[in-house]
């Protein structure tokens, strides 16, 4: 820990216990053993229950719709990675007040919008990362590798469901 009360090897994933915030957690811990893994969400039970598998990791209980979703953490992360839906940017406004860096993959084009106008009036003193538009990638890059096992491809079908609820 450093002067500030700054874990630096520590990354805070909100949402950590759902399907896309566990499969982050498994990369980040099998990529960074040492690194220390907040895994976080409104239930403290799956939290822990996903924290348990990896060697550096603990279960924090966070609720992004609280004003200050942070207010209670005990030492400031490197970063937080939010992969639960924020809808009132509680979570992003908390981590700004901080100046912890803060990646949110959940955003689409209109939330990132009235985002950035919430950030406007005052200076950013750490990274911000606003970003949904892995979503689309993904699927046209899957579809593009599924497709060039075939000489000709005519057309490709894709549905998709994005679930906003576990």
């Amino acid at each position: 820990m450093n002067k500030d009360g700054e874990s630096r090897r520590s990354v805070l994933i909100v949402g950590g216990y759902g399907v896309v915030g566990a499969q982050i957690a498994e990369i980040l811990s099998a990529r960074n053993p040492e690194l220390h893994l907040l895994i976080a969400g409104r239930s403290q039970e799956n939290a822990n229950s996903v924290a348990a598998k990896f060697p550096h990791a603990q279960g924090i209980h966070i609720d992004v719709d609280q004003a200050d979703p942070l207010a209670n953490l005990p030492n400031k992360p490197a970063a937080v990675l939010a992969v639960a839906n924020d809808s009132e940017d509680n979570l992003l406004r908390s981590a700004v007040r901080r100046a912890i860096p803060y990646v949110d993959i959940t955003r689409w084009t209109e939330r990132m919008q009235t985002s950035i106008l919430r950030l406007a009036p005052a200076p950013l003193a750490a990274p911000v990362i606003l970003s949904s538009g892995w979503m689309a990638g993904v699927v046209a890059t899957v579809a593009a590798a599924d497709a060039s096992e075939f000489s000709r491809v005519d057309s490709i079908n894709i549905d998709i469901l994005y679930a906003l609820q576990g």
